[in-house]
């Protein structure tokens, strides 16, 4: 199900009808957003000498396990709530595998992070030519 916003946005777009970012931001948001974007790994590609390189090493392997784990940890601690509201039997007892693995994630998060982060920084700025 598309939310409210995002519904309006669609029939706004999908009807022909012209959307100016200035109708949705200020100029002092509009700069906010160009500031955060430029600190993405498009960003970062669009500014190196190997961009593909650069943008991959962009994607640290530490982030990518730690928002997996997030997820697997929100998606199975959900369950007892929506078993409740939807009438299903759930037992968290049966998810501590993956209860563990999503733990093991944020624990291979830091580990990672502690070990590799100061040679990854030097590959990215080996991949940019910096």
């Amino acid at each position: 199900m598309i939310g409210t916003i995002y519904g309006h946005l669609a029939t706004a777009i999908d009807s022909g009808e012209v959307l100016a970012v200035e109708r949705f931001f200020t100029d002092a948001e509009r700069r906010e957003i160009g500031a955060a974007l430029e600190k993405t790994s498009g960003a970062l590609g669009a500014a190196s000498v190997h961009p593909w390189k650069a943008m991959l090493l962009a994607w640290v392997p530490w982030a990518v396990i730690r928002i997996a784990s997030f997820v697997t940890l929100g998606v199975v601690l959900s369950g007892p709530m929506l078993a409740r509201q939807d009438r299903f039997p759930y037992r968290l007892r049966d998810q501590r595998r993956w209860i563990w693995l999503g733990f093991a994630g944020l624990l291979a998060d830091v580990v990672l992070k502690w070990a590799l982060a100061p040679s990854w920084r030097e590959m990215i700025r080996a991949a940019a030519g910096w």
